[in-house]
């Protein structure tokens, strides 16, 4: 056997496990990859939905719409501002929607009961009368929220 023959053995057998491990490896940061963007994603998630919460603990005159089912209509008192609250509300859910898929399974019911709760509350329903076709995939996705409740 040759020196060359001798040296290409050495590297088969060196290179295999090397290969496999550089597969194993790369799989794991791969799926470490995905758990931080779904991390990362959800807490984008939580971020919107604790601006909400702020502008209704600055403004909690405003908590009986969102909580509490209380009518909305033209007469209401600072409608412009809670429009203004309720529009963070839907770009909050719209940014739930499109994310959905990232959200962690054991917290997704959770969030769609939430959802589906809080965009069939008069407010909302006044403001999508009132802005209709800004979120069309928003209500549709109100249906999966619905299903996801069951």
């Amino acid at each position: 056997m040759t020196i060359l023959e001798i040296v290409q053995t050495i590297i088969g057998i060196v290179g295999l496990p090397t290969a496999i491990f550089s597969v194993l490896l790369l799989a794991r940061q791969t799926q470490q990859l995905k758990e931080s963007i779904y991390s990362q994603v959800y807490q984008g998630v939580i971020e919107c939905s604790l601006k909400v919460d702020e502008l209704l603990i600055q403004y909690p005159q405003f908590r009986k719409y969102i909580y509490e089912n209380e009518m909305v209509d033209e007469n209401t008192p600072d409608l412009d501002r809670l429009m203004t609250i309720i529009e963070l509300v839907v770009d909050t859910m719209d940014h739930l929607n499109v994310q959905r898929k990232y959200i962690p399974s054991e917290v997704r019911t959770s969030w769609s009961r939430y959802s589906y709760d809080i965009l069939n509350t008069p407010a909302a329903k006044y403001f999508f009368e009132k802005y209709p076709g800004w979120f069309p995939m928003l209500l549709k996705a109100t249906q999966m929220w619905e299903d996801d409740k069951k």
